[in-house]
């Protein structure tokens, strides 16, 4: 089966939200919300595609100059371990330093173990020098 990394587009947010639900990736977002994230980083949105159906996707972030980061992986079950992630990261790198972006950054909970592997064999590492720090009620 062909898998295709393309560009998400508006019509994916259904199948895109139920693979987040699915993979317990939180996807507190609206439609609209969705619409507007797209638009606002065209071309650092991706998934993964085999015969019409969204199996994987990856949130990119670009700030326009400086920095990138990966926002959201998920990659539906039954196709993990076949190099998806691998291949949606290493396509949104890839864009991100076509553009000049030296620092990636990724944001994961420390007890996603899974995540924190997957990055690493990414060439990502753990920093011990800054703090997370927002806004976020209690």
């Amino acid at each position: 089966m062909k898998i295709i990394i393309r560009n998400t587009r508006e019509k994916d947010y259904n199948q895109i939200k139920k693979l987040l639900k699915t993979q317990r990736v939180s996807a507190n977002f609206t439609e609209q919300k969705f619409k507007k994230m797209i638009k606002r980083n065209k071309g650092f949105y991706l998934v993964a595609e085999a015969d019409g159906k969204i199996v994987g996707t990856v949130f990119g972030l670009y700030d326009g100059g400086l920095l990138g980061s990966i926002y959201k992986i998920a990659v539906a079950k039954e196709f993990q371990r076949q190099k998806i992630g691998t291949r949606l990261c290493r396509e949104l790198l890839k864009r991100l330093k076509k553009l000049g972006v030296e620092l990636v950054y990724a944001h994961v909970h420390k007890v996603n173990k899974k995540s924190v592997s997957f990055l690493k064999k990414l060439g990502f590492r753990v920093r011990n020098d800054i703090f997370l720090m927002d806004t976020t009620p209690k």
